[in-house]
């Protein structure tokens, strides 16, 4: 009878031969070698070649069901499902099969064990299964994170209209109706998900018993609001407060948890980080204590509004906790968000293979669950690692696969896609493409408000302005960023840009716009930077950091010499014998030495008593001496030349040539 065994254990044994004294003759049998082996912390197995022999005299076929069916029912008992399963199919015991998976279902698919789920129910006879709607409700969600989106569909349709004709099981009916609006809204068919949501809604009881799934349908409602962002994002805001109102009165954690990260993204959408980020770090704490399946996504929007606000370390220690927790409970499609976070403070630090290792981790568990939205959101931060590796060509490819899988390039959600390729764009000079791509964006990031995304705009397109000296154009552009920035709390975001692109910091000062917002980001996030403005017409002058030199800091006139032959030469780095010959011609060459070096300290002495200064700004290596790479040196004489070849250049001698030209006398005047 136990030749049905792959693996023995005595309680076992009992239950399926009917016997009381298993483990006494499993133990004399093992002591006498008699094909038994014992493996420790396993349990007792047959030799292969014994169990088939004693396998092949089991001919009665009805017999072996029922030791099949003892089998599950023993598993049953000991609360082992998947082996319960497993001997209930291979016993025929098809309803026992299908109650146990109905249970089942959705840990199992949470875990990744999609495709093993579906293998059983497909092991049920389909006349039987297309009778049972809350089996077919788990064959259709197995389904789809298996990539069989349209047979999901017609098995969730098939539960439903079985559903339909029972009114006394209206809970079910509207659960049936939830499950196909949200495979319809992981498919970006947000219309359908609306109508089928609502459907739900309206059948779903409003009693105490149906208050979970009730609020689950508008949680879901608000969803799809949200995801169809513009004018419906405030829409969705309304199905949030009336989810979480329920959530909160019922005790409902885990919603609690869903509800907010929901009503979080909408004043994320908005570009509302500051009002955004409370809201996450709750949901962090709801889940701390009362974990939720698919939870990934609550810890990876934690994160990274934590890192748009510039709290590297606290979204670290989100993504340790969710990591911690989401692995514990086999959550497969929490840990892929989990990765995904990581992935974004290594591109954040600019350490972008270990980025790219994680995503691509995460891109093969968002193909296996089929759910486009998070398969082209791993694309696109791809793209962007591909960008600044200098891989075009992966670039180009991710992309490709990008506006494939998407479809539609002028919804509100495309805008991230657009930036991605600007950026790839301006990566590869094409300026004019760059140009068009984020003009496309920024016409459907104006009507729906969207403020980060504006931002991003601006910042891109007065790269490309200043790449091409479009100067007027530029400013007004850089001008609104900052503007944006004042006023949704973007300090992070700007102090690491203008860290990253030196030239933005020196375009802002030319415009002079909120100059003390922009010194109060350079203090506030300790910039490693400064600026030295140095006037060369009429009386020379200079001012570090916007603080002028006066006369008397100057220890002595050979201190000065050498600081502005510095400043001549900044583009290069200057041989310390050259600087001898130049400033100290009689000396000797270890005279010559001397004075230089104590001419540096001089200068040295002389911008540390600013007390704003603690980095040098003039650095030597091998006996050569140079400015500091984190100076930005502006002298008038630079710019007079500027300008004055840029009018040169022009073909039309119109209005734009004269503005050029009297810029060049007004600098040469002043000074």
């Amino acid at each position: 009878d136990c030749s049905v065994l792959e693996w023995l254990a005595p309680e076992l044994c009992d239950a399926v031969a009917r016997k009381k004294n298993s483990a006494a003759l499993l133990s004399e049998l093992t002591t006498r070698n008699a094909f038994l082996v014992d493996i420790p912390d396993i349990g007792y197995r047959f030799h292969h070649l014994f169990r088939d022999f004693l396998h092949s005299k089991l001919v009665d076929k009805k017999r072996e069901k029922r030791l099949f069916r003892r089998a599950g029912d023993f598993y049953a008992r000991e609360n082992k499902v998947e082996e319960a399963v497993k001997f209930y199919l291979q016993a025929e015991a098809y309803d026992k099969a299908a109650m146990i998976i109905e249970k089942i279902g959705a840990a199992f698919v949470g875990k990744g064990k999609g495709s093993i789920l579906t293998s059983y129910i497909e092991n049920i006879p389909k006349t039987l299964r297309m009778q049972r709607p809350a089996l077919l409700m788990e064959y259709s969600r197995a389904l789809i994170y298996g990539d069989r989106a349209d047979e999901a569909i017609k098995h969730s349709q098939r539960a439903i209209a079985l559903l339909r004709k029972k009114p006394r099981a209206r809970h079910k009916y509207a659960d049936a109706l939830y499950n196909l609006g949200m495979i319809y809204l992981n498919q970006g068919k947000f219309r359908l998900a609306e109508k089928r949501l609502k459907k739900a809604l309206t059948v779903c009881p409003s009693s105490s018993k149906s208050a979970s799934s009730r609020a689950s349908i508008i949680n879901a409602i608000g969803s799809t609001y949200t995801a169809m962002e513009g004018r419906y994002l405030l829409k969705g805001k309304t199905y949030f407060q009336r989810a979480l109102k329920i959530a909160q009165h019922y005790g409902y954690k885990g919603l609690q948890a869903a509800v907010l990260n929901n009503w979080a993204m909408i004043e994320f959408k908005f570009g509302n980080f500051i009002d955004a980020y409370p809201k996450f770090t709750k949901i962090v704490e709801i889940l701390e204590t009362d974990f939720s399946p698919g939870c990934g996504a609550g810890f990876y929007n934690a994160a990274n509004v934590s890192l748009l606000l510039g709290y590297e370390s606290k979204a670290r220690s989100i993504l340790d906790l969710g990591n911690r927790l989401c692995s514990s409970h086999h959550d497969l499609w929490s840990i892929a968000r989990i990765w995904e976070g990581y992935a974004q403070i290594y591109i954040n630090t600019g350490e972008y293979k270990k980025a790219k290792q994680l995503l691509t981790k995460a891109l093969v568990v968002n193909e296996k669950f089929g759910v486009v939205n998070l398969i082209v959101r791993v694309l696109r931060d791809l793209v962007h690692i591909n960008t600044k590796e200098g891989d075009f060509v992966e670039a180009e490819r991710n992309l490709a696969r990008i506006w494939v899988l998407k479809g539609d390039l002028k919804d509100a959600d495309a805008v991230p896609f657009l930036l991605r390729e600007a950026e790839l764009r301006i990566a590869q000079n094409r300026l004019a493409d760059a140009e068009q791509v984020l003009d496309r964006a920024f016409d459907i990031a104006k009507p729906f408000k969207q403020s980060f995304h504006l931002f991003q705009i601006y910042l891109l397109l007065g790269s490309v302005y200043h790449k091409q000296k479009r100067n007027t154009e530029m400013s007004s552009l850089l001008k609104q960023a900052i503007k944006i920035s004042r006023a949704k709390g973007y300090d992070y975001l700007v102090a690491r840009t203008l860290r990253a692109d030196k030239w933005l910091l020196q375009e802002l000062r030319k415009i002079g716009y909120e100059q003390k917002y922009i010194m109060s980001l350079i203090n506030k996030f300790e910039f490693d930077t400064h600026w030295i403005d140095a006037q060369l017409f009429g009386v020379p002058k200079v001012a570090i950091d916007e603080i002028e030199i006066l006369e008397t800091s100057w220890t002595t006139m050979k201190s000065k010499k050498l600081f502005f032959y510095l400043l001549f030469h900044k583009n290069e780095r200057v041989a310390h014998d050259v600087l001898i010959e130049a400033l100290w011609q009689k000396a000797s060459h270890k005279s010559g030495g001397d004075s230089l070096r104590k001419a540096l300290q001089h200068i040295r002495q002389m911008y540390k008593e600013l007390k704003t200064i603690k980095d040098e700004l003039i650095i030597s290596s091998k006996g050569y001496y140079q400015f500091s790479p984190q100076v930005t040196i502006n002298i008038d004489a630079d710019e007079f030349e500027a300008l004055v070849k840029q009018a040169r250049d022009m073909e039309n001698k119109d209005k734009k040539y004269e503005s050029l030209l009297r810029k060049a006398i007004s600098l040469y005047k002043e000074g």
